[in-house]
This record gives C-alpha cells, structure tokens and sequence, in this order.
C-alpha cells in the first residue's frame, strides 16, 4: 500500500473533492458564470440615433453664442452631441452631453457655420441638423475695396490666367469672382477661394481660339458682401482656325483584336450645332462594334458616319461634347487623320 493510500481518507476524499468542483462548476453554469452564454447576450447596437433638431441661437454677444436644438432620440439612449465649427478656412469640433452649447472664443463681425450630429454610446452617428450660417454682433454690412485690373500671366487657344491686385477688407476676402463680360450682361466663369488662399489669380478655360472676350473681377467677403467690379481686361485668345470644329481623338485602351476610343468635338464656330454629323476614315480596317454619346448610322470601307444623341445635338460656340466606342481592330491601331462635321473640314486637336 502506498503512502498516498495510508493517508486518512486517501483516495475518498480525492473524489469528493473532484465532485465537489463539478458541482461548483454547474452551479455557476446555471447562474451564467463559467461556461455557459449568458441567459440574455447583450446584442450589437447598431441603429443611430434620430437627427437633432434645427440649431437656434439662444443667447449671443460679439465674442460667444449659445446654441439650442431640439434632442435626438435613440433606440438605447443619445451619449452626446459633436457639434463642428466651420470658418472659411478651418473646422472646430466640440462635444457636449446635453441639446445645448455655449461657444466662445468667437471674433465680432466674423461668419461661422454649425453643425450638429448625434452620438450613442455605441459610436453610432445621426445625420447632420440642418446648419446654421451666423454672422456675429455687430454685423459686417461693410463690403471689400475694389480690385486692381486684370492682367494676363499666360495665354493660349482655349484659356487665359488672370491676377489682379488684392482686395482690402474690414475682416477678411473669402473669394474672388472672374466674369465674363459682353453686350448681354456678364457672367461668373471662374473663381479664385481665399481661404485656404489660393493668391488673386484664375484660370479661365473652355474658350474659342482666335476669339476676343473682356474680363473683370469682384470680391466678396464671407458675410456676403461684393465689391464693385475692376476695370475690365480685353483678351484675344491665339490661334483661330478657318474651320468652324476641331476633334480630339484619343485611344482610352487597347487589348488584343480590339480597342476603345474617345473622339470630342469642339465648336470653334460662332453660331451654335442644331444637330451634328460626324464622319472620318479608319486606315487599319478598324470596325466599331458598339457606342455611347451618338448614333453609329453606317461604316464600310469608305468611312464612318456617327450622328448626335438626342441630348447633345447642340453645341455652344466654344463648346464640346464627346462619344465613345469599342471597337475590333485586325492589326495597327493607326488613328484617323482627318474628320468632317456636316461635311465641314475639322482642325485635329490632342486627345
């Protein structure tokens, strides 16, 4: 007999502690402890809370605000509200538990937008409240000094870069307007953001070659206020064609047998398409097998013939509009060399 077995109670009351544990065990398996799922598995909160009201100015001074909305509401509960601060040229982020912010720190006269969006404890957000664009006490009714005129920094056939000399503001210039102007009025054709601040200068493109166009510039401030517009700068973009089109043709992809292309048309004429016909001659046997942006009316060996879609028959003076297709090619994928739109001769521009 073994020492082990000599001990009083030995091998009894091994078992009985071995029992002892099992029933331990299974009683915490009943009280949902120690292996076994607990009797309600708390499930996934997925669902985001309702969005917050329309924000509303509940008290205000020249430096802070305090802003009100009504509460959200959510299926567990609503944790907090991020509320975000936007200047013209950065954000701030706030948090508060309650349907209510005071914020501080503001500069009198300045604009800021607010926006609002629920939060639970899940991390699920709402939708954004409707923002709210505020101008603070006392009020910007003063509008930006009148630029400088105009000045050309580089020209081309489609486009001319303008600067100009900057505007002065009582708070600050949030952009600048280019407009276009003729016998009919005038028209914004580009813009020149401040904040983050880009300098007094744009790009105007998407113009005619060989054509004349005068511009000016106006500032606006960020409560919306403009200033009178610059002296006007006279251009006369470069080039100029007799022809009345010009075609961009351009290989978008090749793979063996076949290819896909994009071929734009551009109006260098004065009077506006009513309707097109395009028509041009592959060297390689190429065949077009399907298309977008116009009708493929017929191609054979001695060319082929597209006509415009039902939307885009109409193309301004200095306007484009542009197809695409698919097409197979037996071997060299050569482009074509030359194009007629409604039988007219058409300049070959890049792809």
């Amino acid at each position: 007999m073994t020492e082990r077995d000599r001990s009083p109670g030995g091998l009894n009351r091994s078992w009985a502690g071995a029992a002892a544990s099992a029933a331990a065990l299974a009683v915490l398996a009943a009280l949902g402890g120690v292996g076994a799922a607990p009797a309600h598995a708390a499930q996934a909160d997925t669902e985001p809370p309702s969005a917050p009201g329309a924000i509303e100015v509940a008290e205000i001074s020249e430096t802070q605000v305090q802003l009100i909305w009504a509460a959200a509401t959510d299926n567990v509960g609503v944790s907090r509200y991020e509320v975000v601060q936007f200047t013209a040229d950065y954000g701030i982020v706030r948090n508060t538990p309650s349907n209510s912010i005071t914020v501080t720190g503001l500069y009198p006269s300045q604009t800021y937008t607010f926006h609002v969006r629920a939060y639970d404890a899940a991390g699920n957000g709402s939708r954004s409240a409707s923002s709210l664009r505020l101008t603070m006490p006392p009020g910007d009714d003063q509008a930006p000094s009148v630029p400088g005129q105009p000045t050309v920094t580089s020209l081309d056939d489609t486009s001319v870069t303008l600067t100009w000399p900057r505007s002065t503001d009582n708070i600050y210039v949030a952009l600048y307007e280019v407009l276009q102007i003729d016998d009919t009025g005038s028209k914004v054709v580009a813009t020149a953001p401040q904040h983050p601040p880009t300098g007094p200068t744009a790009r105007v493109g998407n113009l005619s070659p060989g054509t004349t166009y005068r511009f000016a510039v106006r500032a606006r401030d960020d409560a919306g206020n403009y200033s009178a517009t610059s002296q006007p700068v006279t251009v006369t973009t470069t080039g100029g064609s007799t022809a009345g089109c010009s075609i961009g043709y351009r290989i978008a992809g090749e793979w063996s047998g076949a290819f896909q292309a994009e071929v734009r048309i551009h109006n260098t004429g004065s009077v506006a398409t009513n309707g097109w016909t395009l028509t041009w001659r592959f060297a390689g046997g190429q065949r077009i097998q399907y298309m977008w942006g116009g009708e493929l009316v017929g191609q054979d060996s001695s060319g082929v013939t597209i006509r415009n879609a039902s939307w885009n028959g109409a193309i301004r003076p200095g306007g484009e509009t542009s197809i695409g297709f698919v097409a197979t090619r037996p071997g060299a994928n050569a482009a074509p060399t030359a194009f007629q739109l409604n039988g007219e001769e058409c300049a070959l521009a890049a792809g």
